[in-house]
């Protein structure tokens, strides 16, 4: 089934009044962000300046550019929401409170969404560069999921010109066609640096799906709309597996993947069978971006100073 492409009347949607730019107590800029609910704001823990202690201490300040006459507001990382970049590069999520509340009705609406392919989406940025510093739109079609463990979607820039770069991170992932949030910019790529000529040049951008940011930050559940990819709960870590149902699990989908053909099996658990019920759902779990499995706990990666952390990388 298809995913609704119904667009509410609604004209905050349309005009975008959640997008966010994120900048020093100075007036240096550092990035973009999304405004949840009145006093919360989402962007990617690498925009804000970090020590290396527990959680960012120092304030920055936000500003709604979608809003004629909002002012800049102070705000520090909120407790319990700081999810730094792990070393796998996994996390760099965060979210801020704001020391003023702003209007319910400029909040953004995150929904989930397969990350289908050739969808068309656009990002809002603040570039460190006159005449683009109060921001500047980005179109891209979605390609597919990728990155750490599968935690990014790998975006193909309209032109090349338009790669995601410095101020962009942070920035809402639109859904052209249903003005919806269905992620945030969080890193690029580009062959600057190796010999290809300049027209064979690859240019990518990532964005981090709301399905992973509610897997890392489970208190804005109550700001996504959309349907979860399964309702099973989290396999518990150490639970018993059948290790036999298990490899021939993993057969069936390598086959799949490999261009097998994917046919349709019935699965069938009995009363008691309760490894091979702690099994299959394991495999359900590593598939959904929001439910964690038995893997390791994640480890920070160590703190860049802010001057040397690109925004995107």
């Amino acid at each position: 089934m298809g995913e609704s492409t119904e667009v509410p009347v609604n004209d905050q949607v349309f005009e975008e009044t959640w997008r966010v730019r994120i900048s020093t107590p100075g007036g240096g800029m550092l990035g973009a962000g999304i405004l949840l609910g009145v006093d919360t704001v989402l962007t990617c823990a690498h925009v804000i300046p970090w020590d290396g202690g527990p959680e960012p201490a120092g304030e920055v300040l936000v500003e709604l550019v979608g809003v004629a006459d909002a002012t800049p507001v102070r705000a520090r990382v909120a407790e319990g929401a700081w999810v730094p970049e792990q070393e796998d590069s996994r996390g760099d999520v965060a979210l801020l409170r704001l020391a003023e509340p702003q209007h319910a009705r400029h909040a953004a609406p995150l929904h989930r969404m397969a990350p289908s392919p050739g969808r068309t989406v656009r990002m809002f940025g603040h570039p460190d560069i006159p005449g683009l510093r109060d921001g500047v739109y980005f179109w891209a079609t979605i390609d597919g999921p990728c990155g750490p463990r599968g935690e990014w979607v790998q975006l193909s820039p309209r032109t090349p010109a338009e790669t995601v770069r410095p101020g962009f991170s942070g920035a809402a992932v639109t859904d052209v066609e249903t003005h919806r949030v269905l992620g945030m910019v969080v890193s690029r790529y580009d062959d600057r640096t190796t010999d290809a000529p300049t027209g064979q040049r690859l240019h990518l951008s990532y964005m981090i799906p709301i399905e992973t940011i509610v897997r890392h930050l489970p208190r804005i559940e109550e700001h996504v709309g959309g349907r979860r990819g399964n309702d099973l709960p989290s396999v518990p870590r150490g639970a018993p597996l059948d290790q036999d149902f298990a490899r021939w699990l993993a057969r069936w989908l390598r086959a799949a993947d490999g261009g097998g053909r994917r046919g349709i099996e019935a699965i069938v658990i009995k009363k008691g069978e309760a490894a091979r019920a702690a099994t299959l759902s394991r495999a359900v779990a590593l598939a959904d971006r929001e439910v964690t499995a038995d893997c390791p706990p994640p480890v920070p990666a160590p703190a860049p100073r802010p001057s040397d952390h690109p925004a995107p990388h």
